[in-house]
């Protein structure tokens, strides 16, 4: 039965899916026994694995390997994929890539606790686990989701035999990998591929290289022994990786295959994931100059529009002046104005004082007198 679209709504709300599935439930993969890998499904896969990584965080230890990814998710087209221990997603997004550009109808899930927690590790972690739901949202929206959950609480959304491709990512001890595996054995299909990280890192606490010593003699295996390893176990009984590839005997889990990819990808992912790193930098400059550039238009946009207001200001200052001294000749005339006024006011006074003191104004007094209105003799 293939597995629901996962961008539908939980329940009939309408709500678009938005990468969180805490609340979902992944049913046994049931259906028919995978077709035998032919030469067609071969050249696809030897295709995709000079893809251009399009998703580089600034460090992953799992990098070198996204082209063998790009390569397997091609081969075997899991139904759904799971990736335990995700932190800043390079290799789970290569898968999504993988599915994304293929076309499949692949689901994949990423299961870490990214921890919020007060610590310096918390604090990235909390960072990385920002930065991988956003890269879901703007980018896999449809066929991507995490759980953010301790493993042992993952397991619990996932049935019996609902899980094609699952990677073990997160464990560096001996027992954690083993843990991870026997805990999550039942939940791989009879198609189930799981691929193990680290197997080929010895320094420090890391014993995964003890846990695959063991558990690759119990299944159709193959390792890459470049980075800090990785190991292939085809624990599905019926995987097409266990049949010979349609058309000839060659076997794809058989030691030859296995030497010759160990060379071919050795080279190829370290040359991959260094041109993604230099492209992701590149991306990183050009974004930095972008936006310096935008603030460099927004501060000349500004100098622009405050040069302008000062013109104004200028040429407003200007007519100000202009005014101002128009004002000032107006008053000085107006200033020489009233002093002729006084002038002549004072002259007019002294006529009056001089006329009033003369003897024919004393004279002519009784005359005046009589000529009053009003006054009777």
């Amino acid at each position: 039965m293939l597995m629901p679209d996962l961008r539908a709504a939980t329940g009939s709300d309408g709500l678009s899916y938005a990468g969180d599935l805490s609340d979902r439930t992944f049913e046994p993969l049931d259906g028919p026994t995978a077709e035998v890998i032919d030469l067609g499904r071969i050249s696809d896969a030897l295709h995709a694995v000079t893809w251009e990584i399009e998703h580089a965080p600034t460090y992953s230890a799992c990098g070198v390997h996204i082209p063998f990814l790009f390569g397997l998710v091609t081969l075997i087209e899991p139904r759904v994929f799971v990736e335990l221990g995700v932190q800043a997603g390079a290799s789970f997004f290569g898968a999504c890539q993988a599915v994304q550009r293929q076309g499949y109808g692949t689901r994949c899930v990423a299961v870490d606790e990214w921890p919020d927690d007060a610590s310096p590790a918390g604090k990235l972690a909390c960072g990385e686990f920002d930065d991988v739901r956003r890269i879901i949202t703007d980018n896999y929206a449809g066929i991507a989701g995490y759980l953010r959950r301790d493993f042992a609480k993952a397991r619990a959304h996932f049935a019996p035999g609902s899980i094609d491709l699952l990677h073990i990512a997160g464990s560096h001890t001996d027992a954690a990998a083993r843990n991870d595996f026997t805990t999550w054995l039942d939940r791989m299909s009879d198609r189930g591929v799981v691929i193990v990280h680290d197997i080929n890192e010895f320094k420090q606490d890391f014993g995964v290289w003890r846990f695959w010593r063991e558990v690759c003699q119990q299944y159709p295996s193959m390792e890459l022994g470049h980075g800090h390893g990785l190991g292939v176990l085809v624990v599905g009984e019926n995987s097409p990786l266990r049949l010979p590839v349609e058309g000839t005997d060659i076997v794809p889990m058989s030691p030859v295959v296995n030497s010759q990819l160990q060379v071919f990808f050795g080279g190829l992912g370290h040359l991959s994931w260094s041109q993604a790193i230099g492209s992701a930098a590149r991306r990183e400059r050009e974004q930095i100059l972008a936006e310096e550039m935008r603030a460099l238009q927004a501060l000349q946009r500004e100098h622009r529009v405050a040069r302008e207001a000062s013109d104004r200001l200028r040429v407003e200052l200007a007519g100000q002046e202009a005014r101002i001294v128009q004002l000032r000749e107006q008053r000085d005339r107006l200033r020489l104005k009233v002093g002729r006024m006084s002038e002549e006011l004072d002259a007019a006074q002294a006529r009056v004082i001089d006329l009033e003191s003369s003897t024919s104004w004393r004279i002519t007094k009784p005359l005046r007198a009589i000529r009053r209105p009003g006054r009777r003799g």
